[in-house]
């Protein structure tokens, strides 16, 4: 039978530690013949846990076999805590021997530690002890396995976003060098607002394929990215000021938040910049900024912010500016997300909320 695709094309690394010789002595005579797939063990051993310690310092192994009782009664449930909490020694099956298993109930310690196996040194026979070794080590070859698998799909996902990206950026760039050559002005801001549209999305892949969690997009960094690129293209020269929390979200929910906040900053460089062109009504102080964004949780819910300080809605119950498609845009993706669009036109300009609920996010 061929060997697994996770296991080792050298001798199968495995640490034995105790302080007790003879114990040594026995576990290397019964271990040393045997191979398992095709390889030989490679044993190292330690006599306490300190000695183990130094060891582990730079290599890793498949299997740690660690007795209990060392240089203090809790020696080796200490080692075998500090091993499960390290990443580097994550695909290592760990074992823990005792001789006083009475002292030490099988239950308890298989609940309290992160353990593979759990021997009573007195239960356990050469054969039983080379088959449960054999079992830890393919155990061990296929999570190695499995996780090169993980590692590959996520390159090839990763490699997914990386080439969606490089797509919209193209489809944007022609839409802006078509914009160039549009024959009307309506014609042409209708050109560059679908390319900024798109840019929004590739933003989104980019921020994935540069992210350290597939799947996860970090909300407050793509705003912040998206912002600054939305507005060098409308108004280089307009001041942002941001504020915004550290939120997750998943690809599902990022791109509408991006696509409504390019929404609200095309609305606001549209309409509250060329405004801010000419004195502000009396009594507007402004903002500290051309345009203030913000993004929170409250609550159980996400909320974005985009203030500016232009002339805002106009006379009580008119209607929002910008109604065409970017609006009815805005409320549709609010609505896609269950969450809603709020509007406040007070002495600062024109503040738009998007409240949406708050997902959980995987790890």
């Amino acid at each position: 039978m061929s060997a697994p695709a996770g296991a080792p094309t050298a001798p199968w690394p495995v640490l034995i530690v105790d302080d007790d010789e003879s114990t040594l002595q026995l576990t290397g005579i019964v271990l040393s013949p045997m191979r398992v797939d095709g390889h030989p063990l490679d044993l190292a051993f330690a006599r306490s846990a300190a000695e183990a310690r130094a060891l582990l310092a730079s290599r890793t192994f498949a299997v740690a076999v660690v007795d209990v009782v060392m240089e203090t009664d809790h020696a080796g449930l200490d080692l075998v805590q500090e091993l499960a909490a390290e990443p580097r020694h994550r695909l290592m099956g760990l074992v823990l021997r005792t001789g006083q298993a009475g002292s030490l109930p099988e239950s308890r310690v298989v609940q309290d530690y992160r353990i593979a196996d759990y021997w009573p040194k007195e239960e356990l026979s050469p054969s039983r002890i080379r088959a449960r070794i054999a079992g830890l080590l393919r155990g061990h070859a296929t999570a190695r396995q499995l996780e090169a698998e993980a590692d590959e799909r996520g390159r090839l996902i990763q490699e997914v976003h990386h080439r969606v990206y490089n797509n919209l950026q193209v489809v944007s760039s022609m839409l802006s060098l078509q914009a160039a050559h549009a024959s009307s002005a309506d014609a042409r801001q209708a050109l560059i607002e679908g390319g900024m549209r798109v840019r929004t999305i590739a933003i989104v892949h980019h921020q994935l394929y540069h992210g350290q969690r597939l799947g996860r997009v970090d909300l407050a960094s793509y705003v912040r990215s998206l912002a600054l690129s939305v507005m060098q293209t409308l108004a280089p020269h307009a001041a942002l000021s941001f504020a915004l929390d550290p939120l997750a979200s998943t690809i599902e929910t990022a791109v509408p938040v991006g696509l409504m906040l390019n929404e609200l900053l095309t609305n606001a460089a549209k309409y509250a910049l060329r405004a801010a062109e000419s004195p502000l009504p009396a009594g507007r102080a402004g903002i500290g900024a051309d345009i203030a964004i913000a993004l929170a949780a409250r609550g159980g819910s996400a909320v974005l912010s985009v203030t500016d300080a232009g002339p805002g809605l106009g006379p009580a119950g008119a209607a929002p500016r910008g109604t065409g498609v970017g609006w009815q845009l805005l409320t549709a993706l609010a609505g896609q997300l269950r969450g809603e669009v709020r509007t406040d036109s007070g002495p600062t300009g024109l503040r738009v909320e998007i409240v949406w609920p708050l997902a959980e996010v995987p790890a």
